[in-house]
């Protein structure tokens, strides 16, 4: 068991903790998914992984579930059972009002037209003659990413439809928001005693 803190670190403390724990949880946690990736698909197909052979769609879905979980949720729930003796609340693990809820949606829908302009602006963006190869190098592997992206999704069965949504939907909504949250947003709240600072500058790390 961990022993919680009875008395909150101070910012810049807590932000090396966080982003130790971070990175160890990667090392860790990516190690722990080759380790098991070798064991049911053999070592010849990791290497091939390694090297950037996309070819095994199953392998790249099993890394990348359990990496992220190393990556966001292990890292978030260790931090705030470190950082607080309530890291259920520190966490701002809490029912949420059903109007806030339903405000969210209404919201994320009302978003949408200013988000797609957005990445049309995005897609149209031209760089300087002079940094012509790096847009193409950038163009080259937003396509990669598309065509991945493409394949990942993917699904002909209904439990690979549960895969992708674990790995598309449920972790990630549910680990980035413990670690960028209940993480560095309650770092930066405590840093700048400001907490739309914290939102805004948590915001831009999240997008990023």
């Amino acid at each position: 068991m961990f022993k919680s803190a009875s008395v909150e670190r101070n910012p810049f403390s807590s932000l090396i903790l966080l982003l130790l724990l971070i990175f160890a949880g990667a090392v860790v946690f990516t190690g722990i998914a080759f380790a098991i990736g070798i064991s049911v698909y053999g070592a010849e197909t990791m290497f091939q992984l390694s090297a950037g052979n996309m070819s095994n769609l199953d392998l790249i879905k099993l890394v990348q579930i359990i990496s992220s979980i190393g990556m966001f949720v292990i890292p978030a729930l260790i931090y705030a059972k470190l950082q607080n003796k309530d890291w259920l609340g520190y966490l701002k693990i809490i029912p949420v009002p059903a109007y806030l809820a339903l405000l969210t949606v209404v919201i994320m829908f009302s978003a949408s037209p200013a988000l797609e302009y957005t990445m049309q602006l995005n897609k149209g963006m031209k760089l300087p003659f002079f940094l012509k190869e790096v847009e193409a190098w950038m163009l080259q592997q937003e396509l990669k990413m598309e065509l991945m992206t493409k394949r990942l999704i993917m699904m002909n069965s209904i439990p690979a439809l549960l895969v992708n949504l674990i790995m598309l939907a449920i972790i990630p909504a549910f680990g980035e928001e413990l670690i960028f949250r209940g993480g560095f947003q309650q770092i930066f709240a405590r840093w700048f005693g400001n907490y739309h600072v914290a939102i805004w500058l948590t915001a831009i790390i999240f997008s990023s």
